[in-house]
Formats: structure tokens, C-alpha cells, sequence
């Protein structure tokens, strides 16, 4: 083989290794480029899920700032601690002025109904639910006009379960058991 030959081998060699090398950059650039694009679009993703995010914690903390107004608005129906004691008085007073005879008044502050304290978790400013057992006496109409005046007090009351019996012999006087339910609002933050 002449030198010639020799010579436009070795530079066919060399064209064809440079075209192999620039191939293989610009395939690899290109796999690159393709993983760098997946990549950037799963920041953008990402990104615009937490922009989202913020949006979302906005809206959730003006319903939140709207409910704790709401629950703020409650207070002169729902008594806090120190009220309740008023809202049981209300009771007893009610209960005299209608006319019907109270028996008992057994109000369950140990624990919420349902039971709040052991089973969720509150915020600091939350309404919790306390039943009362009640035992009293009087006429269909005195009791009728009991529980109207429960209800439309200024204490948020509701009645569960109202038992009515009469004795044999007792006409128009009835034995009545009731499951008031009332409600406390708690503010832990003081």
C-alpha cells in the first residue's frame, strides 16, 4: 500500500472517529437535554403545587379566622365556664316560674358529649356539648311551657330524650324525665 492510500485511510479513519465522537456528543447532549426538560418540568409541577398550597392555606385560614368570629358571635348564648353556672340557675328559675316542680338537675361536666376531650382534637376555641339529666313534675301544659321557655331563653339548650309518665291516681300531674343538652364554649387560651 502506498502512502497515498495509506494516508486517505488514516484520514477517513480519523473523519469517520470524529464523526462517531461529534455523534455520540450531540446523542448524549441530547439525552441530557431530555432528562434536564423532565426534570424542569417536574420543579414546575412541584412548584406550582405549592403555589397552590398557599393559595389554599389562604383561603383556609380566612374560614378559619371567619369560624372563630362565628364562634365568638355565640357567646352570649353559649356560656363559658364561669357562665354555666347561670345557665343552670336559668334552669332552676324557668322550672319556677312555669310552675313545674324540679326534682333534679344533674348537669355531666366530666366529660363532653360526644366525647370531645379523650376522642378529638380541639382547638383552643371550641363549643363542647354537656348533657343534663332532669327529673320534674307537672301538668302537660306547665311542661309544655317548661321546655318552650328552655328553648327560647337565652341559653342554647336542646332536649334528647323527654320521658312523660303518670302515676295511677294522679290525674293532670305527670312525672317528666329529660336529657338537656348543653353547650359550653371553651377557650383554653384564657
Amino acid at each position: 500500500m502506498n502512502s497515498r492510500a495509506k494516508l486517505i485511510a488514516s484520514l477517513g479513519a480519523v473523519v469517520l472517529m470524529l464523526l462517531v465522537f461529534v455523534w455520540q456528543h450531540f446523542m448524549n447532549a441530547g439525552l441530557t437535554i431530555r432528562l434536564t426538560e423532565a426534570k424542569l418540568e417536574d420543579v414546575n409541577q412541584r412548584y406550582e403545587e405549592i403555589n397552590a398550597s398557599v393559595e389554599a392555606y389562604d383561603a383556609v385560614k380566612a374560614r378559619f379566622d371567619e369560624t372563630v368570629t362565628q364562634i365568638r358571635s355565640l357567646e352570649t348564648r353559649v356560656p363559658n365556664r364561669t357562665g354555666f353556672i347561670e345557665a343552670m340557675n336559668f334552669i332552676r328559675n324557668t322550672a319556677n316560674q312555669q310552675g313545674v316542680n324540679l326534682f333534679t338537675i344533674v348537669p355531666d361536666l366530666n366529660d363532653a358529649w360526644p366525647n370531645i376531650k379523650s376522642n378529638l382534637i380541639t382547638t383552643s376555641l371550641h363549643i363542647e356539648k354537656f348533657p343534663i339529666s332532669l327529673a320534674f313534675e307537672g301538668d302537660y301544659l306547665t311542661i309544655g311551657y317548661f321546655l318552650e321557655a328552655l328553648r327560647d331563653g337565652p341559653f342554647e339548650f336542646n332536649i334528647g330524650r323527654l320521658e312523660l309518665t303518670s302515676e295511677l291516681g294522679s290525674e293532670a300531674t305527670l312525672n317528666a324525665k329529660c336529657m338537656l343538652f348543653a353547650y359550653m364554649l371553651v377557650d383554653n387560651n384564657g
